[in-house]
């Protein structure tokens, strides 16, 4: 019995040190969960919330993927994270097809993500965020990495509030 709470203690203090920096009571990336690779022709539009029909397959931008990593992530987050990242947009999925999320991005805070955003997981990976089509989403990316503690629905208020703090929305 006393085994299996020492294993339980320790798997949880894993998981909260690995998710949060020295501070306890604001979240931040310390491992990257996801690869990013930046088209060559990645437009720099960002096309309205309201005006964002499906990807084509012809359209250029840029394609994430899953590594597979995941955490629970404490709230609420550093702004410096959020403000040091290469990428950070808002999107709406388009369609979830084949282990590929396609997002159309809708908003761009930082970066130049273009106007479509593909993530792909690679075969026995699991996502932290679960993507719904016409569901819109934060996205940050670094160093060709997305960030899970930083990413998710915009329906997570703390997320959102974040957001909108870092980048003065």
């Amino acid at each position: 019995m006393k085994s299996a709470l020492l294993a339980s203690t320790l798997l949880l203090g894993l998981a909260l040190t690995a998710c949060g920096d020295d501070q306890t009571t604001e979240a931040g990336p310390t491992t990257p969960s996801s690869t990013a690779t930046p088209s060559a022709t990645a437009p720099a539009s960002k096309p309205s919330a309201s005006t964002a029909p499906a990807a084509t397959p012809e359209e250029s931008g840029t394609t994430l993927t899953f590594s597979g990593a995941s955490a629970r992530c404490m709230r609420p987050i550093d702004q410096k994270y959020l403000k040091s990242a290469d990428l950070a947009f808002e999107g709406k999925v388009a369609s979830t097809t084949d282990g590929t999320v396609t997002i159309r991005v809708t908003r761009t805070f930082q970066g130049e993500p273009g106007k479509v955003v593909r993530m792909q997981s690679h075969e026995g990976t699991s996502v932290a965020v679960s993507f719904a089509k016409g569901e819109n989403y934060l996205i940050t990316a670094s160093d060709g990495e997305i960030a899970d503690c930083l990413s998710g629905s915009t329906r997570d208020t703390s997320l959102r509030e974040s957001y909108d703090q870092a980048f003065g929305q």
